[in-house]
């Protein structure tokens, strides 16, 4: 049964095809009427020889990281599972990277609490309580260094790009037509790739002045500033929930 809670709610998504998938259905069931415009693309990244030395030597770390469901998706995808010792501890960003790597049959031995990677750094370094450890790292190719730079000194982190987020092929241009006309009452952003390419295609219009704007969490919410966008919205919490909560609070009265 359906709450329509965003009954003639109009949302516009812009995160990656697979992601939006997800949050249009949860926010289907409470009435909305969503539109996808996917301002990113995941595409897994050529395995050089150097990432390929990085796999064959895994038996000198300690810990493998992951900050997204890409991270773990690619690296599976693109590993020899002999490669993987059994002495390793997975540490985890967020419930649902901590998730995706159960799908390979992994418990992760670290989860942060929040989807942020300035949270990821003290949490753990707090976890790991001075002891020396060496983490391999694999991402994306616009993965901030934040946790590189934040974690304590005994923590050593090997940063490795297996996949690289892209503007995606094609997008539908008419839609920024739509947005001038305010033909949505919504418009969510879950990345700061995704702000930046939605500001590419659309030539910088000011979309902020045409509709509400909803941000996942911290470092998309800085990009938004970064383009001139003053008026937003910040879910509490940095995931999909996070964002459905803020719009039923918007819509609630």
């Amino acid at each position: 049964m359906t709450n329509p809670v965003l009954h003639n709610t109009r949302i516009l998504l812009t995160g990656a095809a697979d992601t939006s998938q997800e949050l249009a259905e949860i926010l289907s069931l409470y009435g909305a009427t969503i539109q996808a415009l996917p301002m990113i693309e995941i595409k897994k990244a050529e395995i050089t020889d150097t990432i390929l030395k990085l796999f064959e030597s895994l038996s000198q770390f300690q810990w493998i990281l992951f900050t997204s469901k890409y991270g773990v998706s690619t690296f599976f995808d693109s590993i020899e599972p002999k490669y993987i010792p059994q002495h390793i501890q997975w540490a985890c960003v967020g419930k649902k990277t901590a998730q995706k790597l159960t799908d390979y049959g992994y418990i992760s031995h670290f989860i942060c609490s929040k989807n942020n990677g300035k949270d990821f750094a003290q949490e753990f370094s707090d976890y790991i309580n001075g002891q020396f450890v060496s983490v391999f790292f694999p991402t994306g190719n616009l993965t901030e260094n934040m946790i590189t730079l934040s974690v304590s000194p005994n923590i050593s982190i090997t940063k490795c790009i297996i996949y690289n987020t892209v503007i995606p092929s094609t997008i539908d241009t008419k839609i920024f037509t739509q947005i001038e006309h305010k033909q949505f009452d919504y418009i969510i952003f879950t990345s700061p790739s995704g702000v930046t390419n939605c500001m590419k295609a659309s030539n910088n219009l000011p979309i902020w002045n045409y509709c509400t704007i909803i941000s996942i969490g911290p470092s998309t919410s800085k990009r938004l500033q970064e383009y001139g966008c003053t008026s937003f919205i910040q879910a509490q919490e940095y995931t999909s929930q996070g964002i459905v909560s803020v719009l039923q609070q918007l819509n609630s009265n």
